[in-house]
């Protein structure tokens, strides 16, 4: 069962070729397809998404196998399903507070 669908934000949990991707908050974008190859050429059974940065920035993707693969900047990327955790949707008060731009004061 996969945890993503389109339209979801997601946490990156797992990036064994972009490590420095792990923590980024992406948008889920579409289903790609349920067999891929892995950067060392395994092939791998589980769903994949497209995904890219919600502002629009270039996301780092890897292309090849190590130790020649590269890296280079794109619009979007893809990552298997196990790779991503959906966030849960922001609350009307938690929408508020992000367009504001600031956190809600606690009373002392």
């Amino acid at each position: 069962m996969n945890r993503c669908k389109p339209g979801d934000m997601a946490i990156v949990v797992y990036a064994p070729g972009s490590p420095i991707l792990l923590g980024h908050i992406v948008e889920v974008i579409r289903g790609v397809h349920d067999e891929y190859f892995t950067m060392d050429g395994a092939l791998r059974i589980g769903h994949a998404w497209e995904v890219r940065y919600p502002d629009g920035r270039q996301i780092l993707q890897s292309r090849g196998r190590p130790p020649l693969h590269m890296h280079m900047l794109a619009p979007a990327r893809m990552f298997n399903d196990r790779c991503l955790r959906p966030l849960p949707p922001l609350s009307e008060d938690d929408y508020d507070q992000a367009e504001a731009g600031k956190p809600e004061q606690v009373a002392a």
